[in-house]
């Protein structure tokens, strides 16, 4: 039962989001993180892991499995997005949580989620990165030494 259902997420997240969409979304992390040494990462699951009970816990788990704290700055921002749930998350590393202006977390997911609603799911996820990375860049400006530590483009989890 579960490699069907397997099969019906995959086809169901290909619907949702296009290779054209994906495309987009690793230009606007690249873009990103050009004047950052912080690390964005888009992460879009079909449903959350079955032993872990809401979004929250799902990011604080995918943050780990991610490596998002293995920057060297402490510098990573994950991005979740659960379709099952019709739910996501955002989530900073320590280097960036104790730097940002008050509420600036809560202000994009109401961004985010207002996209969403709307149905242009891919425009919100790029213009959170772009967002996300603005402000990465005022408080973590991109070092001499700088190197890309996480792959850009977004991971899908089925």
């Amino acid at each position: 039962m579960k490699f069907f259902q397997r099969l019906i997420d995959l086809w169901w997240m290909h619907r949702m989001f296009s290779k054209q969409d994906l495309d987009a979304i690793t230009v606007a992390v690249t873009k990103a993180e050009q004047t950052t040494s912080g690390e964005i990462r888009v992460v879009i699951r079909a449903r959350r892991d079955d032993s872990i009970p809401d979004v929250k816990t799902q990011a604080e788990a995918d943050f780990l499995k991610h490596k998002m704290h293995d920057t060297r700055d402490k510098t990573g921002v994950l991005l979740l997005i659960v379709l099952a749930d019709r739910a996501f998350y955002i989530m900073g590393d320590e280097g960036i949580n104790n730097l940002l202006p008050p509420n600036f977390w809560e202000q994009q997911a109401i961004e985010l989620s207002s996209a969403f609603h709307e149905r242009h799911s891919t425009k919100g996820i790029c213009e959170s990165v772009e967002a996300i990375g603005r402000c990465l860049c005022e408080h973590f400006p991109k070092k001499h030494d700088d190197t890309n530590e996480l792959p850009n483009r977004p991971v899908l989890e089925v």
